[in-house]
């Protein structure tokens, strides 16, 4: 079963003259490096050596901020747990009684 779907996979490629490895998936042009940028980076996504249009003193406030966050976050989550796991010890199921569960007594 195998074989004969390999085989017809096989030959309608090279009846068609084509093998998907030849085709990219991206439509435009490939860039390999800076560009023109006095800081010559490589390509990258996104540009991380500019600071934006409100400067390097704004990026640094937003550091500090998203810094105090996750400071507050991480530290309550470590010094109060009881917010996460829940308040109080646990039930122990094996011991409660029938009554305790809301079972009806046997008759």
């Amino acid at each position: 079963m195998f074989v004969g779907i390999t085989r017809q996979v096989l030959v309608s490629a090279v009846r068609t003259g084509r093998v998907a490895g030849r085709h990219n998936f991206s439509t435009g042009r490939s860039m390999r490096g800076g560009h023109g940028h006095e800081k010559e980076q490589g390509w990258a996504y996104r540009n991380w050596d500019d600071y934006g249009p409100k400067g390097r003193w704004w990026s640094n406030v937003g550091l500090g901020i998203l810094t105090a966050t996750y400071w507050w976050i991480f530290h309550g989550i470590f010094t109060e747990p009881e917010h996460i796991i829940g308040h109080g010890e646990y039930l122990d199921v094996t011991k409660l009684t029938d009554a305790q569960l809301g079972i009806p007594a046997d008759e």
